[in-house]
């Protein structure tokens, strides 16, 4: 069974609400449940906006870059910076301004990469020859 890259609810609770509701209509996005708000002792806090799990699989890195006007999509993009990439998006034309802010602004996020291997440092690599 392969694995799925979609965006999670708690990510995408993180957005605006205006621009959640900005984005789930440009978008497509259903709400299968209602809202959620859970009240502690800190106070209350929004769990769920009804849109679940289920209805987040709508939401592609496919159908966002596609939304931002990218030439190319590219499946393996980083999910969470092309969320905040559609979520600037929605709060510029929330905000009645232009999108992008320069041609030039906009660019498919980074692939997520592997930690970079450190450097050996000068003494290291002396030490390795030394023991050959």
């Amino acid at each position: 069974m392969a694995i799925r890259r979609q965006v999670l609810p708690h990510q995408w609770l993180q957005l605006d609400r205006k621009v959640r509701i900005k984005l789930a209509q440009e978008l497509g996005i259903k709400a299968s449940a209602g809202s959620v708000v859970e009240t502690g002792p800190d106070g209350s806090r929004l769990t769920s906006d009804g849109r679940t799990a289920e209805d987040l699989k709508e939401l592609t890195s496919e159908k966002m870059q596609a939304w931002l006007g990218f030439e190319k999509t590219d499946p393996d993009v980083d999910l969470v910076a092309l969320l905040e990439l559609c979520g600037e998006k929605a709060q510029a034309m929330i905000d009645g301004k232009p999108w992008p802010p320069e041609p030039e602004a906009i660019a498919a996020p980074a692939k997520k990469k592997a930690p970079a291997k450190p450097k050996q440092s000068p003494k290291t690599e002396k030490t390795k020859a030394a023991a050959q």
